[in-house]
C-alpha cells in the first residue's frame, strides 16, 4: 500500500529512488519468505540438508512451556511443583484488572462472572465465565476492538485454568481414597476405579482445553495490579521469566493423574477377571449391586501378549485393488477421480509457484514427495505404534468411539457417530490413555480373542479415532520426526494429529483456513467440492450441529458414500456431484485444500495424518 500510494505520486528523482529501493527490499523479503523460482540443476541433483523440524519452528516453540512446563536448558529456573503452578494462578493479581478492562468496553456479563469467580473459584462459576465470555464473543456488537477479543479469550483461560484445578482435586482425593480401600487388602471394586479413572481423565481433558485455550488468549498476568518479580510458595519460587509455565504443570500433573488412575482400574479389572474366569463374564457389580459394563475394550491378554499392528507405509495389491474400484465407482457415476498420474512433483514447485498455482487461484492439488523431501523420520516412526505405545502410552488422548454400518451397496461404509447396537446413542468421547487406545483398537488379532476387523467385513464394526488433537503440542519430542512445510508460507495457525482405524470418517465440511494434509501411514479416501457448490449442500440443516471439530465453519449433513439417501434425502446434491473430484491419498502424499472447499474423509485402513491449517 505505501509502494503503491508513493508510485502514484509524480515527486522527486529522491523519491523516486526511494520508492526504488523500498520496491528491492520488499522483493527481497517476498523471496525471503517464498524462494526463488530459479532452479540450479545441478544443485538439484544433491540431497539438500534437512529443513529445521518442527520443534524449533516459532509455533511450536512459543507455545511449548503450555504443555511441558520442564526446563530445557540450564538457564531456566526448576521445573513447577504442583504447589507452585495452583499459587501461581493468582486469581486476586489478575481478575480486578481484567474485569475492569471488560466493563470498562461495555461487556458487564463476563466481568460479573469473573468477579463471582473470584469470590468462590468453583467449576460452575468458571463454567459461567467460559458461557458468558464466548456469548460476548460471538456478538457482533459486542467485539468492538482486537483488544476486547483478547481480553475475552484471556477470561476463559483463567476460568479454564479454575476448572482444571477443582477437576485435579476431585480426581486426587478419589484416587486417595481408593488406593487407602486397596491398602486395606479389601476386594477390588471396579466401579470405584472406574469412577476415578472417569474423575482424572476428566481432569485431564480440563488441561487439555486449558493448553488450547492459551494458544488463543494473552497471559492475564498482563492486567496484573499485583506484580511482584516473583510469588514465593514454600521452598519454591516462581519467576515471571518461567511465562506460561503455570499452565503446562497443569497438564503434566493432569496427565500424570490420568495415567495412575488408568492403571489402577486396568489393575482391578485383570484381577477381577481372574477371580471371575470361570464364569466368562465381563460385567462386574457396581455399588447397587447391578451389572456394571466396562467403559471401552479391555484385552484380556497382558501387555506382553499384545501385539500391535504396525501402519502401512506403501500400497499393497490389496489396497490397489479397493482404489481400482473406487475409480470404476467414480467413473460410472460421472464425478472425476485423481489417480496418480493427477500428482505433482514436489521437485517441480517452489514456495513462489506453489502460491501462484494454487493458494493464489483457489486450487486443490495432491503433492508428492513432500515428505521426503523434508525428510520426515515420522514415515517410519509414527507407523510403529510399538514405538507410540512405549514412548508416549501415558499421554491422555480423547479417543472418538464409533460403530460402522455395512448394508450399503458396493461395499460403501456408513459411520454412524456414537451409535450403540439398538441404533440408539449420541457421539462418545472419553478420554484415555494412548496406551490404552492403541491396546484395545489396534491389536494384532488372535484366533482366541479376535478384535475389530479393519478390513470392514463384520457387521457393527466398531471404530476410534483421535482426531484433530494436540498430540504434537503434548508429545513435544514427536517435533522431531516432521517439518513444518515451507507451503504453510510462514503463517501457521494450528498442527493437529489423526490416529484412527479404517472407517473414520471426517464428514462433509469446510476449513476457515487453508489446509497441507500430510498423509503418513494408511490410506484415506478424499471427496473435494469447490465453495460453488454451497447451495447444494443443506449447509443450514447443521448450523448448530456438535462435532468436536473447532476449526470448522460450516457442515453438510450429506453422506458423501450414500447414493441412495442422497436421491431420497438431498436431491440437490446431484448438482454438487456434477463437481466433485475425487481422490485417494497415501503415505508421503500431501493433498492442499484450499479455504472454502468442501472435503470429506474416510480412512481406508489404519492411518495417521498430520495436517497443517494457515
Amino acid at each position: 500500500g505505501e509502494a503503491r500510494g508513493a508510485e502514484r505520486s509524480p515527486g522527486s528523482a529522491r523519491s523516486r529512488r526511494a520508492l526504488d529501493r523500498r520496491l528491492v527490499e520488499m522483493a527481497d523479503a517476498a523471496w525471503a519468505l517464498f524462494g526463488d523460482d530459479d532452479h540450479d540443476a545441478a544443485a538439484s541433483d544433491k540431497k539438500a540438508p534437512p529443513p529445521p523440524r518442527a520443534s524449533v519452528h516459532p509455533f511450536f516453540a512459543a507455545t511449548r512451556d503450555c504443555w511441558c512446563p520442564e526446563p530445557v536448558d540450564e538457564t531456566m529456573y526448576h521445573p513447577f511443583s504442583e504447589e507452585a503452578a495452583r499459587t501461581s494462578l493468582n486469581l486476586e493479581g489478575r481478575v480486578p484488572a481484567l474485569a475492569a478492562s471488560l466493563r470498562g468496553r461495555d461487556m458487564r456479563e463476563p466481568a460479573d462472572a469473573l468477579r463471582a469467580l473470584l469470590e468462590t473459584p468453583s467449576a460452575a462459576r468458571a463454567s459461567d465465565v467460559i458461557a458468558a465470555s464466548v456469548r460476548a464473543l460471538a456478538s457482533a456488537s459486542g467485539i468492538k476492538d482486537d483488544l476486547a477479543a483478547s481480553r475475552l479469550n484471556s477470561a476463559i483461560l483463567i476460568a479454564r485454568a479454575v476448572k482444571a484445578d477443582r477437576a485435579l482435586d476431585a480426581a486426587n482425593e478419589a484416587m486417595t481414597t481408593t488406593e487407602t480401600t486397596e491398602t486395606m487388602d479389601e476386594p477390588y471394586d471396579v466401579a470405584a476405579a472406574d469412577q476415578t479413572r472417569q474423575l482424572a481423565m476428566a481432569a485431564a481433558e480440563a488441561a487439555v482445553l486449558l493448553a488450547e485455550c492459551a494458544l488463543l488468549a494473552d497471559d492475564p498476568e498482563t492486567f496484573s495490579t499485583l506484580k511482584p518479580p516473583s510469588v514465593t510458595t514454600g521452598t519454591q519460587t516462581v519467576h515471571e521469566k518461567d511465562g506460561r509455565r503455570w499452565i503446562g504443570a497443569r497438564v503434566v500433573a493432569a496427565s500424570a493423574a490420568a495415567a495412575r488412575a488408568e492403571r489402577a482400574y486396568l489393575l482391578a479389572v485383570a484381577k477381577t477377571k481372574k477371580k471371575q474366569k470361570e464364569t466368562n463374564d465381563e460385567t462386574f457389580p457396581d455399588s447397587d449391586g447391578k451389572r456394571l459394563k466396562i467403559s471401552y475394550p479391555i484385552s484380556s491378554s497382558s501387555r506382553s501378549e499384545i501385539r500391535l499392528r504396525s501402519l502401512s507405509s506403501a500400497m499393497d495389491e490389496k489396497m490397489r485393488r479397493v482404489v481400482s474400484d473406487l475409480a470404476l465407482v467414480s467413473k460410472s457415476e460421472g464425478t472425476t477421480h485423481w489417480d496418480a498420474s493427477k500428482r505433482v512433483e514436489v521437485s517441480s514447485l517452489t514456495t513462489a509457484s506453489f502460491y501462484e498455482a494454487y493458494v493464489k487461484k483457489n486450487r486443490p492439488v495432491v503433492i508428492k514427495g513432500l515428505l521426503e523431501k523434508d525428510q520426515w523420520s515420522a514415515v517410519e516412526t509414527f507407523c510403529d505404534l510399538e514405538w507410540l505405545h512405549d514412548t508416549y502410552g501415558d499421554t491422555p488422548v480423547p479417543v472418538e468411539a464409533l460403530s460402522v454400518d455395512h448394508s450399503h451397496s458396493r461395499g460403501s461404509h456408513k459411520t454412524r457417530y456414537g451409535e450403540k447396537k439398538d441404533g440408539k446413542g449420541s457421539v462418545s468421547v472419553a478420554y484415555a490413555t494412548l496406551s490404552s487406545f492403541l491396546e484395545s483398537y489396534f491389536a494384532e488379532p488372535s484366533p482366541t480373542e479376535p478384535l475389530t476387523d479393519c478390513d470392514g467385513q463384520n457387521e457393527n464394526v466398531t471404530v476410534a479415532y483421535v482426531s484433530q488433537h494436540s498430540l504434537l503440542h503434548q508429545c513435544p519430542g514427536l517435533q522431531h520426526h516432521f517439518a513444518v512445510p515451507e507451503f504453510c508460507l510462514g503463517r501457521l495457525s494450528a498442527a493437529n494429529a489423526w490416529l484412527g482405524t479404517a472407517n473414520t470418517k471426517t464428514h462433509l465440511h469446510t476449513d476457515d483456513a487453508d489446509n497441507l494434509l500430510c498423509q503418513v501411514a494408511g490410506f484415506k479416501l478424499v471427496k473435494l467440492f469447490p465453495p460453488s457448490v454451497t447451495p447444494y449442500v443443506y449447509q443450514d440443516l447443521v448450523d448448530n450441529r456438535k462435532t468436536g471439530n473447532k476449526s470448522v465453519n460450516a457442515f453438510s449433513p450429506v453422506d458423501c458414500e450414500d447414493v441412495a439417501e442422497q436421491k431420497r434425502v438431498f436431491p440437490l446434491f446431484k448438482k454438487a456431484r456434477d463437481e466433485e473430484i475425487q481422490t485417494v491419498i497415501g503415505p508421503g502424499e500431501t493433498l492442499f485444500v484450499p479455504r472454502g472447499w468442501w472435503h470429506y474423509v474416510r480412512a481406508l485402513e489404519p492411518s495417521f495424518s498430520v495436517n497443517f491449517w494457515f
